[in-house]
């Protein structure tokens, strides 16, 4: 042997054992708190994404529920238009239906009046003030243009009036002296409506 080298001495397997398994301790120790850590991370993450996916699924049941209302109210489009024009046919089947008798015609013509129907029209749209609803313009209530009032009979008128902003129709009776003139008398009036 040299005087260099130092004899070794031999290494005691127990110690060689105890210095393994502690460093697999503290690496299985440090495997388990990363594991942890990326436990909570995941958690973190996967409640967003449960609230995202709890979102999508309103949002997509939203859109059902709007899709049916815009169906809906298409069909009530549909409906609204249908009732509108069987109004319209019903008003125009009145209009047809209505108007003064060839007898009430040749009476009021014997009274002065030349053209009873239009004449007494006339005479009505010159009182508003037998219109019985509160204007809330300056202009007042008045009756609307005269192919829209009817005359039902020899007594009774239609007349729709409206301010601009507000409307109604009402039904009056009429009548006319023996020298052509026409008094009115307001029986029933309702406001809002077409």
């Amino acid at each position: 042997m040299s005087k260099d080298t130092v004899p070794s001495k031999p290494v005691n397997k127990n110690v060689l054992w105890i210095i393994i398994t502690v460093l697999l301790l503290i690496g299985n120790v440090i495997l388990v708190i990363s594991l942890m850590n990326t436990k909570s991370d995941l958690e973190r993450y996967s409640e967003p994404a449960d609230e995202i996916s709890n979102l999508e699924i309103n949002l997509s049941d939203c859109y059902v529920r709007l899709d049916d209302a815009i169906a809906r109210e298409k069909d009530k489009d549909r409906q609204v238009t249908r009732l509108e024009n069987q109004v319209k046919k019903l008003r125009e089947e009145a209009r047809e239906k209505a108007g003064l008798s060839r007898q009430a015609i040749r009476e009021f013509q014997n009274t002065g009046l030349r053209n009873p129907e239009q004449e007494i029209i006339a005479d009505l749209l010159k009182h508003p003030n037998l219109i019985p609803a509160k204007s809330g313009v300056v202009e007042g209530m008045k009756f609307f243009e005269q192919k829209k009032i009817i005359i039902l009979s020899r007594e009774i008128v239609f007349a729709p009036f409206t301010d601009g902003t507000k409307s109604g129709k009402m039904i009056l009776e009429y009548s006319i002296t023996s020298d052509g003139r026409i008094s009115w008398i307001p029986i029933k009036a309702y406001e809002g409506g077409n």
